[in-house]
């Protein structure tokens, strides 16, 4: 049995990376082997960061940032509670790759992966801490399903990133742009494997869904970084059409007059039981596109304004690019009525996770 050390975007406030971090010890542990989730933070994800983000300069800033500093504390709680819970949490916290050099992880293998580890947009710059520039060189490196997030590097990047790549001895990516990059780079082109939490079963994850949270039947709403794009009137057009309640999950603390049921500042636990019980799902997240398709939901996908390569990716393999549409426009009802099958879809997900998790066993032991 080998120890793994996993640098992942674990400590941010999102549904979908806190899953994927479960999602990828337990592919681990699946293998065989032992992870170890290395809890870095990054400077710009500690609390005190998120506080400072904004200067107070009037009685309007006050007022935003008072209710900001307590949904932080009330994210930080909930999310923190679920980490601890559910993962295997380094019991050293580092913020930042000064302190990953001075008392770097003890294991047998390092790796990064998976979700927007190596995006320098999100990340706000590029994080050596996430390309593994720590420890001892002669320790194993892996990549498993990394995302850049991007269709193309910024060209004063690529030499750094050329240089970080080549202390990987197994690269495997989430999205086709993502190989493309890294064979641009290095002249070697990595497999493209689903994001891990594709590769956990539906079963797996209801088992740790709380109660169905709703009586009614309802659309769910799901967006990201509040870009709306029609995404809601479309929402509201789908509930209006069946009868059904228009339920949001987000970050607001203010409910929206078009939505019937707001739940706001939720565990993880609760956006697996609200995706799994609704009818319908409308979203502009990758993983909330995804989980729709694990568990065999209906749903429409709204265009974002960004990083919308790896959605597009999942929608391409699955053969679900009718579900997109750009904004109120382009939506039609009646396609958005037409019910996905999902017989052969299933069939492509199994095999894709039977070859990812070859792929993952053999870049540990190979």
């Amino acid at each position: 049995m080998k120890k793994i050390a996993l640098l992942t975007l674990h400590r941010v406030f999102n549904y979908g990376s806190v899953l994927q971090t479960l999602a990828t010890q337990k592919l681990i542990e699946k293998t065989g082997n032992k992870c170890e989730v290395v809890d870095y933070i990054t400077p710009q994800r500690t609390k005190a960061a998120l506080r400072r983000e904004y200067k107070i300069t009037g009685l309007r800033t006050f007022i935003y940032y008072f209710f900001r500093a307590i949904s932080i504390e009330i994210k930080w709680m909930g999310f923190n509670a679920f980490l601890k819970k559910n993962v295997n949490l380094s019991k050293k916290r580092y913020i930042d790759i000064v302190d990953l050099r001075q008392n770097p992880p003890q294991a047998d293998i390092y790796m990064t992966g998976s979700d927007q580890v190596w995006n320098s947009v999100y990340n706000k710059g590029i994080d050596e801490g996430f390309f593994l520039q720590f420890g001892d060189k002669n320790i194993k490196r892996i990549a498993f399903a990394s995302s850049f997030g991007l269709e193309k590097l910024e060209e004063s990047e690529q030499d750094r990133i050329k240089q970080y790549l080549t202390d990987y001895r197994h690269i495997s990516v989430r999205e086709e742009s993502a190989a493309e990059i890294v064979n641009s780079l290095i002249g070697k082109r990595p497999e493209v494997v689903l994001d891990p939490t594709l590769q956990i079963s539906a079963e797996e994850w209801f088992e740790l869904e709380t109660d169905k949270l709703m009586k009614d039947k309802y659309v769910l709403l799901m967006l990201l970084y509040n870009e709306d794009n029609g995404a809601t009137d479309i929402a509201r057009k789908i509930a209006d059409d069946a009868g059904w309640k228009l339920v949001k999950i987000s970050w607001d603390l203010f409910k929206d007059s078009r939505v019937d049921k707001l739940f706001t500042h939720r565990s993880p636990k609760d956006f697996i039981s609200l995706v799994h019980n609704a009818e319908y799902v409308v979203t502009n997240s990758f993983h909330g596109t995804a989980f729709c398709i694990n568990f065999n939901k209906q749903f429409t996908v709204v265009r974002r304004n960004q990083m919308q390569t790896r959605i597009d990716n999942i929608l391409r393999m699955t053969g679900l690019e009718n579900r997109l549409v750009s904004n109120l426009e382009t939506f039609d009802i009646n396609s958005a009525k037409e019910q996905i099958d999902y017989a052969n879809i299933n069939a492509v997900l199994e095999k894709e996770r039977q070859r990812s998790i070859g792929l993952l066993e053999e870049a540990i032991n190979g």
